[in-house]
């Protein structure tokens, strides 16, 4: 009997202490795995995909540390602050974010049309590409997507 109540008590022990683990953070880097406006995934009315973008060498997402997030999409990355649930942008507008088991998901309202950004960790390999990629990446991804040599246009308007 006194084996048995040591056992429960020593996993009583074990899910408590497993219950009161660490929290989820946003610090690090996050890849986005879709996001839709009303409704509509977004990077497909683009003419595109997320893995078309991957396998391009092109990652989309959010890298957040001490306070400090960053998200990069098509255009030039934005820049927000942190608490433990909320983005602030620098216009003060505040998006509440939320994460369980490895997703972080972004929900909100932008005038007259709904959003969800969901994000997942990257790799340690994905977050190096991410934190070097340059939106002229992303721009010679998407000329390569559509069938255009990007080195082609870089000689057009020189002198021969």
């Amino acid at each position: 009997m006194k084996k048995l109540l040591a056992v429960v008590l020593a996993l009583v022990l074990v899910l408590s202490m497993t219950a009161c683990g660490s929290k989820e953070t946003l610090d690090g880097s996050w890849k986005l795995t879709s996001f839709t406006q009303d409704g509509k995934d977004m990077i497909a009315e683009s003419g595109f995909t997320l893995a078309d973008f991957e396998a391009n060498g092109v990652l989309f997402g959010l890298t957040a540390k001490d306070g400090k997030a960053t998200i990069s999409m098509m255009d030039e990355p934005e820049t927000f602050t942190y608490d433990d649930k909320t983005l602030t942008a620098s216009n003060n507008t505040k998006q509440e974010y939320k994460i369980s088991n490895g997703v972080l998901t972004l929900e909100g309202k932008d005038e007259d049309h709904s959003y969800t950004m969901t994000l997942k960790k990257m790799t340690d390999d994905e977050a190096k590409k991410f934190a070097s990629q340059t939106p002229d990446d992303v721009q010679k991804a998407m000329l390569k997507m559509l069938g255009i040599d990007p080195s082609a246009l870089e000689n057009i308007g020189e002198e021969e």
